[in-house]
């Protein structure tokens, strides 16, 4: 990992995520490869690898590439595209408007693309002096890169493609907590634990790099005492150029205690916190059998070295934590159906107080049979009769296998029917009540899944706004109950 994340970063192409795992999982260990050094409150790594390692490193890249590339085709067949063969020998997916505009919506409501710009979660970053107590961190790129002058008016000059930055988790930390429970019985810990340890880490890492100075074309660092300049600047283009940070653990736990956070206003808890956050998501050597290369759960974010330094990839943060809400989400599938309705009527009640009016209603649909609604909210201008429905995604429909998508479709039609007969049986039992207000009259059928559905159109079950269909998810009923 430390040879080719030093490449250029097109090398790889968007592939980072499928070469990490394909390091984690096939890689063996090599512990007389490496060895560590200090100097002062520096720890430097240092590596022994021949040519042939050298050269195998950059096969690797390719063969990731070539994985994701082909990953990424298998998504677009199974949901409509047509495999057509080029002259020169390549293949590309065809793919009717219809089809791309469906795809192209489905991407940017899944996890990972939405976690910074959906659901009135992640819109527009507020201003610093607005920000929350939570802090994200992540790797601001620079496109084809920069350079920078370390420091200013001494004439040398470094090229970065990434530069270590820091994003407000206020959103974040909204959504996780939607999913706290969920969280919790899949990883073991909390929203809480995952917010005190990003918040923390973004501020070290703040710290630990130099200030860059606002020229007009061209970039320069700011010396900013007490931390030498040259260990700053040696820290974030460090960063910059592999992505990820190596820690022993001791101290990395000590150091995230250091920082005093909302969640954690003792070193005590501060630790405790970090402590639990590594040991729940570090990835350990045995688990190597169970990573999935083709799906998103799992990302390997901690690593654990034989000689017990921790190793933080950055760079896949925004992978790690899509994957975090994907497990929680996929969760509810392996249970009864009432702990997703209970779970959403607990954050919905939180987020939006006095929005749901009833959970299991019971009522008799047309053909005499009985069933119920699973939650009654309130929105403006009207109520949502909201059918929850927790379907487990398989292996299949992840990696795009066109039948399972297909088979995934026809569930999602089967419950937005019996959502409308559902609010069908509602309306009719309303309509017998001569004071219900005029507006409580106006009934909505939702279906409301913890992952996002592929529709094809989006308005294929009807919109509830521009960008919300009527199949949604918690974090879209949200924004729908609570718009103004």
């Amino acid at each position: 990992m430390s040879i080719v994340r030093r490449a250029p970063t097109v090398y790889l192409d968007g592939a980072d995520l499928t070469l990490a795992k394909l390091i984690v999982k096939y890689a063996k260990s090599n512990p007389g490869a490496s060895f560590s050094a200090k100097a002062g409150d520096t720890h430097s790594l240092g590596l022994l690898f021949t040519e042939d390692e050298l050269f195998a490193a950059f096969r690797l890249m390719a063969i990731a590439t070539g994985i994701n590339r082909l990953e990424d085709m298998g998504r677009w067949l199974g949901k409509g595209g047509h495999l057509v063969s080029l002259e020169d020998g390549g293949l590309r997916v065809e793919m009717p408007d219809d089809v791309r505009k469906a795809v192209e919506a489905y991407e940017r409501r899944r996890p990972k693309s939405s976690l910074f710009n959906s659901g009135g979660f992640f819109t527009t970053q507020p201003e610093p002096k607005d920000w929350t107590g939570y802090r994200i961190p992540i790797l601001m790129s620079f496109g084809q890169g920069r350079y920078f002058e370390a420091p200013r008016g001494s004439s040398r000059w470094l090229f970065f493609e990434r530069w270590p930055t820091m994003l407000d988790g206020g959103g974040l930390a909204r959504l996780l907590r939607g999913y706290d429970e969920a969280i919790k019985e899949y990883w073991g810990v909390g929203a809480d634990h995952i917010i005190h340890f990003l918040t923390a880490l973004a501020t070290l890492i703040h710290h630990s790099s130099p200030k860059i100075a606002a020229l007009e074309n061209e970039g320069a660092f700011e010396i900013e005492p007490p931390i030498p300049f040259e260990q700053k600047i040696g820290f974030a283009f460090g960063l910059a150029r592999k992505g990820f940070l190596r820690f022993p653990r001791k101290s990395l736990v000590k150091d995230i205690g250091r920082v005093r956070t909302v969640l954690a206003q003792d070193s005590e808890t501060g630790e405790r916190l970090g402590e639990e956050f590594i040991d729940a998501f570090a990835f350990q050597a045995d688990r190597a059998d169970l990573v999935d290369t083709a799906v998103a759960a799992g990302t390997p974010f901690l690593h654990s070295s034989t000689d017990d330094y921790i190793y933080i990839d950055i760079l896949l943060l925004l992978d790690f934590l899509a994957s975090v809400l994907e497990g929680g989400k996929q969760w509810y599938a392996s249970q009864h159906g009432d702990r997703f309705v209970l779970d959403l009527k607990r954050w919905l009640d939180l987020e939006a107080p006095g929005s749901v009016i009833d959970a299991r209603l019971p009522v008799r649909l047309e053909n005499g049979s009985m069933s119920d609604v699973d939650l009654l909210v309130r929105q403006p201008g009207g109520l949502l009769v909201v059918e929850c429905k927790a379907y487990s995604k398989s292996h299949d429909f992840m990696i795009g296998a066109p039948d399972a998508v297909m088979k995934r479709r026809g569930l999602i039609r089967e419950a937005v029917g019996q959502a409308e007969r559902i609010a069908t049986a509602y309306s009719r039992l309303l309509g017998e009540q001569r004071s219900a207000p005029p507006e409580e009259k106006r009934i909505t059928a939702v279906v409301c899944t913890p992952s996002v559905e592929f529709l094809r159109p989006l308005e294929e079950h009807g919109m509830m706004s521009e960008k919300i269909p009527r199949v949604m998810t918690p974090e879209e009923l949200l924004e729908i109950v609570t718009e103004r």
